[in-house]
């Protein structure tokens, strides 16, 4: 993959033995997954469990909770461009706690963006420009999303059970209290 971003010609058989190899591991995953999946289908379970099930048999967790993390990120980034919060029903108080740390994000932004350009300047190889300018972009938009997740999912508090809500904060911050001394 960086021979061919750096323009760097390769020979036919290298690029064709290349191109083997990941179709064979494409198909070798491909043949799995749907072994689970017909494995699922025959104990009887309904086409998206069974689905489900192939997935999370063959994916490891930390890797679906960090497929799920950067998707919940993306989708707040378009929450955000559309102004809607997440998980506060109508008559609910939305206590917002990006306050203090939205100037730390807008300046790690900022750094984030001026490193961008002065990379963009200083590095003189094409490949590795392409490279680390995709990794600078990804990191903007991670910083972004990462804001846009704080600000679109508020810690919601019921109207009508306020004082609930404050008696559950009580008995937290008391067995908080308890566990630490």
């Amino acid at each position: 993959m960086v021979c061919l971003v750096a323009e760097v010609r390769l020979p036919g058989w290298a690029l064709v033995g290349a191109e083997a190899l990941v179709l064979a591991a494409l198909l070798l995953e491909a043949c799995m997954l749907r072994s689970l999946y017909v494995a699922a289908r025959a104990r009887g379970a309904d086409r998206r469990t069974a689905r489900r099930a192939a997935i999370r048999e063959a994916v490891p967790v930390k890797v679906r909770r960090l497929v799920l993390h950067e998707l919940r990120a993306l989708a707040s980034l378009g929450r955000w461009v559309r102004r809607g919060t997440h998980g506060v029903r109508p008559g609910d108080l939305a206590a917002a706690y990006t306050g203090p740390q939205t100037a730390m994000m807008y300046g790690l932004l900022f750094v984030l963006v001026i490193e961008t350009m002065g990379l963009a300047f200083l590095i003189p190889w094409p490949a590795v420009h392409r490279v680390i300018l995709v990794l600078d972009l990804y990191g903007v938009v991670f910083v972004l999303a990462l804001h846009a997740a704080c600000v679109t999912r508020p810690h919601p508090r019921m109207r009508n059970a306020s004082w609930m809500s404050s008696r559950i904060s009580q008995r937290i911050r008391r067995r908080r209290y308890l566990s630490w001394s």
